[in-house]
């Protein structure tokens, strides 16, 4: 890959301690772009950090830091930044997101970063990583991801805070019990008698909160941030239904003759149609937020319909997406992975824009985001993982023509660096 290792070795140490001057990271970058495959990459990088003498004395945090950005700005208009989905399979979904972990993991020594990769696809972008800025009074007030954190209300409108709850019964609503498992999710628990009368129960996310439930007939329900579901705490009739706002993913019990209802809501105030999916047994996913265009429903495995409010509906299959459109029309297009990525604990983009990044950073991270002037137009696609603090994202971002200052709980987003250093 290289004839000259110590060079390599050296270019790496200057950019990690961002001693680098604009010659020495250009010819870095121009190093990674040479680069064969991924697997040649990976594998000379390996056997150079194993190399080190156990002596050597570098900062990992820093080298952490670097590799969050050089892999990722390097493989801009290289064979890295290939990054084509093929038809919607999850077992290449699965080998790439493996080939991911293994890079990261040869220059992490936390398990913060085991699956970072992110790549800049814009190929107009200027790598403005020559413009070393002093982040730390922008990112002074840097902010912790999401956790597992909801309100259960039950059916008399008392509520629960779940992140607060020890393990155990947490509450019976008639002859079901509900339960707090040692993992954090709740579970609910019949006799299997059926109540005169159904209670309903509700979870709901904060913003930078997600949570997981199992109902009464024993489907698993994992909450994003920001969304909610109501459902009766035992299904007495011919279907099983629930709704929905925001984003879930759902795990069925498969019960052919009690078929399972998500009735899609709004808030009366978003002027948004609602919808209805209807499944048998099967796993997908759901993504119905009121500042998102298009209601979108990732089947992964099994079978479901898609109707909007007046009826019409689609059926999709396996590695299919179905997005009802404000125009109230249906359209199905291939599964890019991007839907089911925050379950598996991952942001997931391909050719987003900073508007669709931001929302979802604003839900997960609990900020409001402000933009100041007109932000980038570059598209950007990649994976970080959802652990990371908000600032470590940012600095990805940063690579590209858009920089960002967090104040308490507001993330502005800027068209330039508010200040620049010397750079050698």
């Amino acid at each position: 890959m290289t004839n000259n290792r110590s060079r390599i070795k050296y270019l790496l140490a200057q950019y990690a301690e961002e001693e680098a001057s604009k010659k020495e990271v250009n010819e870095l970058f121009m190093w990674m772009r040479k680069s064969e495959n991924e697997e040649d990459l990976t594998r000379f990088l390996t056997n150079m950090l194993e190399s080190m003498p156990p002596d050597e004395n570098y900062d990992k945090a820093k080298w952490e830091g670097m590799i969050q950005q050089i892999i990722i700005s390097s493989s801009s208009n290289s064979k890295l930044s290939n990054y084509e989905h093929n038809k919607g399979t999850r077992n290449n979904r699965v080998k790439r997101q493996k080939w991911l972990r293994s890079v990261a993991a040869v220059f992490i020594a936390t398990s913060l970063f085991i699956s970072t990769y992110w790549i800049i696809t814009n190929n107009n972008t200027k790598l403005s990583t020559t413009d070393l800025v002093d982040i730390s009074v922008r990112y002074k007030n840097d902010v912790s991801p999401g956790t597992n954190k909801a309100i259960l209300t039950l059916g008399d409108s008392s509520t629960i805070l779940l992140d607060d709850t020890k393990e155990g019964m947490l509450g019976k609503q008639g002859n079901v019990e509900i339960i707090k498992l040692a993992n954090g999710r709740i579970s609910y628990k019949s006799k299997n008698q059926e109540p005169a009368q159904a209670m309903f129960n509700t979870i709901k996310t904060p913003r930078g909160g997600k949570y997981e439930v199992i109902l009464p007939d024993g489907s698993r329900v994992w909450l994003n941030a920001t969304s909610s579901i109501k459902f009766p705490t035992s299904f007495t009739g011919k279907q099983r239904e629930v709704s929905l706002t925001g984003e879930a993913y759902f795990e069925v019990a498969k019960n052919p003759q009690k078929p399972f209802i998500v009735h899609i809501t709004f808030p009366q105030s978003s002027q948004r149609n609602a919808a209805t999916i209807k499944v048998l047994g099967t796993h997908f996913n759901v993504m119905a937020y009121a500042n998102e265009k298009n209601i979108k429903t990732t089947l992964l495995e099994g079978s479901v319909q898609v109707a909007n409010h007046n009826g019409k509906s689609v059926k999709i299959i396996p590695g299919e997406q179905a997005q009802l459109q404000p125009n109230n029309k249906i359209s199905v297009i291939p599964d890019d992975g991007q839907a089911t990525a925050w379950k598996d604990g991952l942001f997931l983009f391909k050719s987003a824009d900073i508007h669709t990044i931001m929302r979802q950073v604003s839900r997960w991270y609990d900020v409001d985001i402000v933009y100041e002037d007109q932000p980038t137009t570059d598209k950007f696609s990649g994976t970080i993982p959802r652990s990371a603090n908000l600032s470590q994202l940012l600095k990805i971002l940063e690579l590209s023509e858009v920089h960002f200052k967090i104040e308490g709980k507001t993330l502005t987003v800027m068209p330039s660096f508010p200040q620049k250093t010397n750079i050698k």
